[in-house]
């Protein structure tokens, strides 16, 4: 049977591949073309730089036009600065292919022989020629020369001269020969005057000028503007956000920079209804103030209530929290945040139920646009009642305990979208210190990793993955680990073949025991179509255990292979699988259809 899922998963591969090469060699049209009189480059590269537009496999006037102008201006670029192309369209009356043919005379090419800089003192002209996409000896690209000038001036710019001015002159030393001599007018750097805010009708002007990165009297920097803009729309209290140069004075080598806002409503009330693998339906509601006092401080209020409707109406998750946020501490961009909360759960796939009254403290620290480091400090109560569900136990046989935590946290996430993204990496991190030298009754110790990749190397293609584990225990090996912070897999967000946490061992009743050790990879393949949709071919696999890590072994591993479609919505996506497991587990079939809403990673 494992052979069987082997092989429609090799076919669910490798079909679209096929159908899209078809395409591809239909969509060419029945037309020939020869190039003649190219010396340097071969038919084949000149070909790729034409891109021809077939109109039903034909090719239009226009479209040939504009095909040899291409050409002309790829000779251009590469030095051929007299090369000439022409070409002649057979149209054959007979229903044989049609034939272009394309002339082309080269002519002499031309190189940058060396290129020079005068004028300046600031920086040595190594480090100027580093910038440059002009090249010595390469050909002379007469169109690159103004892009030169401009990439000067800006890096001039960003060190704060922004009146410096660049000029550029070409001194041929024969026709195949050419010298490159950029004159430089540095002037004196330029220095911030006035920083002039508007548009802050609820925050002080303090909390907008601690997210600038330059205030007056700081050398001008383009770069910093951009950093500015990028904070100030990061705190989350705007709409819009634009720093820009402002009235210069070049007297005094000063010039003005111009902050303008336009905020966010400071309250705000939200409520809503979804899904989720672990939760099934929620309900959820909130409210936050985001601007207390004008500084960028938030109190906010949330509450969940989670249940089933399947095999009767049942309650899996109740919480609320409320939590107050400090964005900016010790006079730098560390964010801290207080938080009281309570959660009731219930999980669907164990016998318990777990109720925790907790108190947490984070510090968290921004490093650079992509990546975050922090640390949490969690105090908690905790109260579990085994059998919860069945007839003749009691709903509270234990009462509340407490356990003090430490965990220390860090993440990088790039992608080109945070909702929908087709490119990009991320990557997450996570350690947890319980109980032993901070006291309480629970003692263990967890190391949780998770990295997200994406990739789109061919337009109507893209390539998703996911690489996750944890292990949890006590190293000292003197207390065992509550079965409700044990890993569980299963579900549209983990293994897509089995129910939400119902992979891995069982106990006598039935119930899943979860496992100390944890592995989990996603891959997907994915076909974006027109109108939003895309297909999907993916396989999962994960392996849950509790036996030593000397233990583990690939056997252990189970595997779920299969295909989908997403319809793509600007807050997200929803999604429709259907998954064939490698083995039946808590299955009756060997498939199973998933319908759920976000991507599975």
């Amino acid at each position: 049977m494992k052979n069987y899922h082997l092989n429609i998963l090799f076919i669910l591969f490798w079909l679209p591949a096929g159908i899209i090469c078809q395409a591809r060699a239909e969509g060419s049209g029945n037309i020939e073309i020869s190039i003649t009189g190219n010396v340097s480059y071969s038919a084949s590269v000149l070909k790729k730089q034409m891109k021809f537009r077939l109109v039903q496999g034909k090719i239009i006037p226009e479209s040939l036009e504009t095909a040899t102008g291409r050409l002309k201006s790829f000779y251009s670029r590469q030095g051929y600065l007299d090369a000439g192309i022409s070409h002649k369209f057979i149209d054959q009356q007979d229903g044989s292919a049609s034939r272009v043919e394309i002339y082309v005379q080269e002519g002499r090419r031309c190189l940058v022989e060396k290129i020079i800089f005068r004028g300046n003192s600031v920086l040595d002209s190594d480090r100027l020629i580093g910038l440059l996409k002009t090249r010595a000896g390469q050909g002379l690209d007469l169109s690159a020369l103004g892009e030169d000038d401009f990439i000067l001036m800006l890096f001039y710019a960003d060190l704060g001269y922004i009146y410096a001015e660049v000029e550029h002159e070409l001194n041929y030393i024969n026709p195949g020969q050419a010298e490159l001599v950029f004159t430089v007018a540095e002037g004196l750097p330029a220095k911030i005057g006035r920083v002039i805010i508007r548009g802050n009708l609820l925050t002080q002007s303090l909390a907008i000028e601690r997210e600038l990165a330059l205030k007056s009297g700081d050398t001008f920097s383009r770069r910093a503007l951009l950093k500015s803009q990028f904070q100030l729309l990061s705190t989350g209290l705007f709409k819009e956000a634009k720093v820009a140069p402002g009235a210069a004075n070049p007297d005094r080598s000063e010039i003005d920079i111009e902050v303008e806002v336009k905020e966010k409503t400071r309250h705000v009330f939200a409520a809503g209804f979804g899904y989720g693998s672990g939760d099934a339906f929620r309900l959820t509601g909130s409210w936050a103030d985001r601007n207390i006092g004008g500084m960028g401080r938030t109190l906010e209020f949330k509450a969940l209530t989670a249940f089933q409707v399947w095999s009767g109406l049942k309650t899996v998750r109740r919480q609320a929290k409320a939590s107050y946020m400090e964005p900016w501490l010790w006079g730098g961009r560390t964010q801290s945040e207080i938080s009281f909360y309570y959660d009731d759960f219930r999980p669907p796939y164990t016998d318990y139920r777990l109720q925790i009254i907790g108190l947490d403290f984070m510090l968290g620290k921004m490093l650079g646009r992509y990546s975050t480091l922090g640390a949490r400090w969690k105090q908690e109560w905790l109260k579990l009642s085994p059998d919860w569900s069945r007839q003749g136990n009691a709903a509270d046989t234990i009462s509340y305990r407490g356990r003090r935590t430490m965990q220390l946290f860090g993440e990088y996430r790039r992608f080109d979208d945070p909702v929908n993204p087709r490119s990009g990496f991320g990557y997450e991190w996570q350690t947890d210190y319980t109980g032993g030298l901070l006291g309480g009754t629970e003692t263990y110790q967890r190391l949780a990793n998770e990295w997200i990749a994406h990739f789109n190397p061919y337009r109507p293609l893209g390539i998703s993955a996911r690489l996750k584990y944890g292990i949890i225990g006590d190293w000292a090996l003197h207390a065992q680990v509550p079965p409700y912070e044990k890993y569980f897999l299963g579900g549209p967000t983990t293994i897509r073949g089995f129910s939400s946490g119902r992979m891995g061992q069982v106990d006598a009743s039935g119930s899943n025991i979860g496992g100390d050790k944890m592995g989990l990879v996603n891959i997907e393949l994915k076909i974006f179509f027109p109108k939003h949709w895309v297909g999907v071919l993916f396989a999962d696999a994960g392996l849950l255990e509790n036996c030593k890590v000397s233990k583990l072994s690939v056997p252990q591993w189970h595997g779920t292979p299969g295909f989908g479609a997403r319809y793509v919505f600007p807050f997200g996506a929803g999604r429709a699988d259907l998954a064939f497991p490698s083995d039946k587990i808590d299955q009756i079939k060997y498939w199973r259809a998933v319908l759920a809403w976000g991507e599975a990673f």
